[in-house]
């Protein structure tokens, strides 16, 4: 099942980003922009500043100083346990999965930094984006669950759709299986019958799509 419908692409032209902005409603573009003459109108509701995706100071002060590896390893670092870059992550998966498109605007994508984002976006985040003139985006399924994490946790989604959209084979994180038995909220006398209820429903998902999930069974 294909969970991320929207594209996801990066660009540095930016007469065809601009074109996107105001010829189509049904894109969100983020601007790595940062420099005083930003070409982009940030007060447009489909342009989002995405500075918080670009190195720390420290990252930028390692790679000042000729120092690569401490440059990639400070700016990984700050994708880990960081609540405003998840909190990010999960609203572009639940627009990818609602079917919109992401375009990343930069002014050069020959920068270190950018170069160095790709290369996080698809290690992290399992998406290749597609350079807009030369490829189309991947998106590498086996981070469904990853996805669907992100979207729940952040109440982006239902857990009734969290439990359809789940690989019935894939591993549902401790944290997810808690926020599942909140919301489900199912009967059962210990905490493994009521997991092996949530596990049930997922299995039952994948027989019957159009299965009524309750939300409150007991």
């Amino acid at each position: 099942m294909k969970i991320l419908k929207g594209d996801f692409s990066i660009t540095d032209n930016i007469d065809f980003t601009r074109e996107i902005i105001f010829g189509r409603n049904d894109t969100k573009i983020i601007s790595l922009d940062e420099t005083n003459q930003a070409q982009l109108p940030m007060e447009h509701p489909n342009v989002i500043g995405g500075s918080s995706l670009l190195p720390p100071v420290d990252a930028l002060i390692a790679e000042q100083e000729g120092n690569q590896i401490a440059y990639e390893r400070i700016y990984e670092e700050m994708f880990v346990n960081n609540i405003e870059i998840d909190n990010f992550f999960a609203s572009i998966f639940c627009l990818l999965m609602k079917g919109e498109n992401i375009l990343i605007y930069t002014p050069s994508l020959k920068e270190n930094a950018v170069l160095k984002l790709i290369d996080i976006l698809y290690k992290r985040y399992g998406i290749s984006p597609g350079i807009i003139g030369q490829n189309p985006v991947f998106y590498d399924e086996t981070c469904i669950p990853m996805w669907l994490r992100y979207v729940y946790l952040f109440n982006m989604m239902y857990a009734k759709d969290y439990i359809y959209f789940i690989p019935d084979a894939s591993m549902i994180t401790q944290d997810v299986m808690d926020r599942l038995l909140i919301d489900i909220n199912p009967c059962g006398d210990s905490y493994k019958e009521k997991v092996e209820y949530i596990l049930s429903l997922v299995k039952k998902t994948k027989e019957k799509p159009d299965l009524v999930i309750p939300i409150v069974q007991g």
